[in-house]
Formats: C-alpha cells, sequence, structure tokens
C-alpha cells in the first residue's frame, strides 16, 4: 500500500444523497470487509451494502488526496433492525453477562475499520487516524441522545479501544471465529462511564475526544451512578 504523510486525513460524515461519494465508500467496504477481511457481507452484486444502511450515519477515513481508506456505521434504535437481532450474532449474547441497556438509548456500532496503511496516522494532539473515526462516532451518538453502544467484533479490538481510548467496555459473549482474521465478541459501552474513566484516567484524550461537543458535569454523572462499581485502572 501507499505510504501517507502524517496528518493527511479527515473524517467526514457519510451524505447518502452523493451518488459518487456512497459509490466510493460502499467500494471501501467491500474491499476491506469482504476481500481483506473475508466477511460473509457481500450482496448479490458484490457490495458490501444492506438494508442497516438506509437507516445508520456512516463516517468516512478519507486521505488528503481524497481516498476513502476508513468506516464506521452507527444504527439507531429507530432503524428497523440491528445486526445483534439476526443469527448468527443474535445467539452469541450471554444473557447472564447482558446490563440490557434499554434500547431506546442505545445505538449499534459496526463497520468499524481502516487500511492498515491510514489507521495510524496521527493529527496535530497525536491521536491516530483510527481513533478520529471511533470519535466521530462517540460524538454523534452523544449528540443523537444515546448513552449506550451495542458493538460486534474482533476481541483484540475491543482490547485495544480498552486500553487506548479508554473505553470501558464489557464483553457480553463468548469468543468465537466466524474467519480467519480474528475472533469475534459481543460487547457494550455506557458512555457515561467512558466519560468518567476518561476523566479520571486521562484528561487530555477526554479534552480531544469531548472537543465541542457538551456532556453533563462529572459530579451529575457520578450522582446518578454512572460510575457504579467501576474500578479506573
Amino acid at each position: 500500500m501507499a505510504s501517507m504523510a502524517e496528518g493527511s486525513f479527515r473524517v467526514e460524515r457519510l451524505d447518502l444523497r452523493d451518488a459518487q461519494q456512497c459509490e466510493e465508500y460502499f467500494r471501501f467496504r467491500t474491499e476491506y470487509f469482504g476481500n481483506y477481511l473475508g466477511w460473509k457481507v457481500l450482496g448479490a452484486d458484490g457490495i458490501d451494502r444492506d438494508d442497516i444502511d438506509l437507516h445508520s450515519t456512516h463516517f468516512c477515513l478519507i486521505t488528503g488526496g481524497g481516498t476513502i481508506v476508513g468506516s464506521i456505521r452507527v444504527t439507531p434504535p429507530t432503524a428497523t433492525r440491528w445486526m445483534l437481532d439476526m443469527p448468527p450474532f443474535s445467539d452469541l449474547t450471554d444473557q447472564g453477562l447482558n446490563p440490557e441497556y434499554p434500547r431506546a438509548q442505545s445505538a449499534e456500532v459496526s463497520r468499524l475499520g481502516a487500511l492498515p496503511g491510514a489507521a495510524g496516522l496521527t493529527d496535530d494532539w497525536g491521536f491516530s487516524a483510527a481513533q478520529a473515526l471511533r470519535r466521530a462516532a462517540y460524538q454523534h451518538s452523544i449528540r443523537s441522545g444515546s448513552r449506550y453502544w451495542y458493538v460486534i467484533a474482533y476481541r483484540a479490538l475491543i482490547e485495544r479501544l480498552r486500553r487506548f481510548d479508554y473505553l470501558p467496555f464489557k464483553i457480553i459473549s463468548p469468543t468465537v471465529r466466524f474467519d480467519p482474521r480474528g475472533r469475534t465478541c459481543v460487547a457494550c459501552l455506557d458512555l457515561a462511564e467512558a466519560y468518567v474513566h476518561m476523566a479520571h484516567s486521562a484528561p487530555t484524550f477526554l479534552e480531544w475526544n469531548n472537543a465541542g461537543i457538551h456532556m453533563p458535569d462529572l459530579a451529575v454523572l457520578m450522582a446518578r451512578g454512572a460510575v457504579g462499581s467501576m474500578a479506573f485502572d
């Protein structure tokens, strides 16, 4: 893959009315998730696109040259369905581990991925393009009134998000192998807990992550029990 200069990226919300951008976005997803990772996501037309896409908000990671090299999809509670509603994922969740966050206050996050040559690009703060892509979904969720995330992802990705993005995901399923690239699990996240965790563990990261969005006062969140019995490590 071609090398890319440090910091040469931006994250944009996909305009579903922009035919050219949509073509490029779904071409990236097809190449990355369908061909590179080998996921069984390609439709009869050979494209990674499904009915969930019409009800979702999408963000693109774009290089300085204008090439889409990453994606993330946020599906609201009002969507007709989530990936988690359908086999094989609907059978994965361990109900004994699931906190059963209210669906009306939750979003499903999926199709998070970036080309290896782009994910590690950094911005002026020193944070990566992959983190910027995830931040866009986080900020969108806060602005949309979602407090909780449900995610189907590689276990290794969940661990990286825990370690480097200070997101205290709860893993609520066994870890299984659906493809050769990694082992998959279901995880969930309370965004208020994430905010408190960042405030305790990484205030500089919190400043970057939450730039431009309003969050409740930390004391208010703690009074509401957002931190619960969390342990900050």
